[in-house]
């Protein structure tokens, strides 16, 4: 079993998971993200727009693993991607490693 954070970020505020999750089928990652985007979004109800929002999952030695967007296109299979661990996928996503550390980010318990 292999512990995951799952950080969320609409490139200037970020919500990130200190404590992670215990995973033990890589395949339920995505069930997790998901959740993650569900219990974001209902604790930060007086936000409309969650367009620009996705979940970066991380492994422990920080390598991106997945991202997925809150509210997926279904018009766009694309929009939901895991990342290999080469790093060769074109999924739009931002890197939180990157994102200004003045935007106040929230650490929320999501575990």
């Amino acid at each position: 079993m292999a512990r995951y954070r799952f950080h969320a970020t609409n490139g200037y505020e970020c919500v990130f998971d200190a404590q992670g999750r215990e995973i033990r089928v890589p395949a339920r990652l995505l069930r997790r993200a998901d959740e993650v985007a569900r219990e974001i979004m209902s604790s930060l109800a007086d936000r409309e727009d969650w367009s620009d929002w996705h979940v970066t999952v991380h492994d422990l030695r920080g390598r991106r693993v997945l991202t997925t967007p809150f509210m997926p296109d279904a018009a766009d299979p694309d929009s939901r991607r895991a990342i290999t661990s080469s790093g060769n996928d074109r999924a739009p996503r931002a890197d939180p490693a990157h994102l200004p550390r003045s935007s106040g980010g929230l650490r929320l318990g999501l575990s």
